[in-house]
């Protein structure tokens, strides 16, 4: 079987990355981790995250555990990764559902879900 085509070009799910981060406001930068960085380090994730790709893939997990491994510095980093992760979350096109998954497909420490505090 060939392989299942994605429904957004990947120059096309760049361009959306592109947007997110133009709209969003002066980055608060809090440790080492602010929401710009945060989103710009997962744009291995992006076809997982928005196209239904079965796994996030090597790229992605590394770029997540990496920063997973800058949260574990302090409270204000754990806190900004786990809002950059809520955020872009629940930001079009991105399956929500999935970007809740990486935590435990990619063996991440920092926990997330709908309803964590941050």
């Amino acid at each position: 079987m060939g392989k299942k085509s994605m429904n957004c070009s990947t120059g096309t799910l760049v361009m959306m990355m592109i947007v997110i981060l133009s709209l969003s406001s002066v980055p608060a930068v809090v440790g080492g981790i602010d929401y710009n960085s945060c989103l710009s380090q997962l744009i291995p994730c992006i076809t997982y995250l928005f196209d239904g790709t079965p796994n996030p893939g090597p790229d992605c997990c590394t770029a997540a555990q990496a920063l997973d491994n800058i949260a574990m510095n302090s409270l204000s980093d754990k806190t900004e990764f786990c809002s950059c992760i809520k955020k872009f979350a629940v930001t079009p096109p991105t399956d929500f559902n999935r970007a809740y998954q990486l935590p435990v497909l990619c063996n991440l420490k920092t926990p997330i879900s709908p309803d964590i505090d941050c």
